[in-house]
């Protein structure tokens, strides 16, 4: 496994959190969460992804033999708690940006919002859910991640996985939702919209972003 991965799951309870959520109800489970986890990225990083190697990785580790049946019986949306808990402690865990020493001039916002994207290749079986660029090889399957932090509590106050398609300019009016008369928001030339501008203008909302060529003020 990515060293990087393993040691970030080291710091997860990912046993308690699939008994809280419903993952496993029995204590005699076959499949170890843990495992089955660790088994996924060991799974992704050698960019070989079926169900079927997905149990031969999962065997090794368990020493005992997974059917492919079983790794689908755990993809059920009863659950996606899991991942999405799993999900949250991932995040939280990462290393922080201590803003103890942050500039003062921020005193002078409520929140200072901070979003930005990035992507990241799946395998192609999921192409037609997160649709890629079209390459010589075929089309590919990408998935679009959200992330929108306020930089004076280090708060993830917002987090949407889309495709590759879903574009940061097609995102920028979100904002919207979150962001309130005194906030700044930070984003970069991406989400540069002059309508969105204009609203948040209008509605005391404070901004930073590089301006387009073509856009006059």
């Amino acid at each position: 496994m990515i060293p990087q991965i393993s040691k970030l799951l080291s710091r997860i309870p990912i046993n308690s959190l699939a008994v809280s959520t419903g993952f496993v109800k029995r204590s005699d489970f076959k499949i170890d969460p843990s495992d089955f986890v660790h088994s996924f990225f060991d799974l992704m990083s050698n960019s070989c992804f079926s169900l079927h190697s997905w149990a031969l990785s999962l065997s090794v580790l368990l020493e005992d033999t997974v059917s492919t049946q079983a790794i689908q019986g755990k993809l059920s949306f009863r659950h996606a708690a899991f991942t999405k808990q799993l999900l949250r402690y991932c995040i939280n865990l990462r290393p922080g940006s201590s803003l103890t020493n942050q500039p003062s001039f921020l005193d002078s916002f409520n929140n200072v919002y901070l979003g930005d994207s990035t992507c990241l290749a799946l395998p192609k079986v999921l192409k037609d859910i997160y649709k890629g660029s079209h390459t010589k090889k075929g089309d590919a399957a990408t998935a679009r991640i959200q992330l929108l932090s306020d930089l004076k509590t280090d708060e993830k106050v917002h987090l949407e996985i889309g495709s590759f398609c879903d574009n940061d300019q097609a995102y920028s009016n979100q904002i919207l939702k979150f962001s309130r008369p005194g906030d700044l928001v930070i984003r970069d030339l991406g989400y540069s919209t002059p309508s969105v501008f204009q609203k948040m203008s209008m509605l005391g909302i404070y901004f930073i972003s590089r301006l387009m060529p073509n856009i006059n003020l």
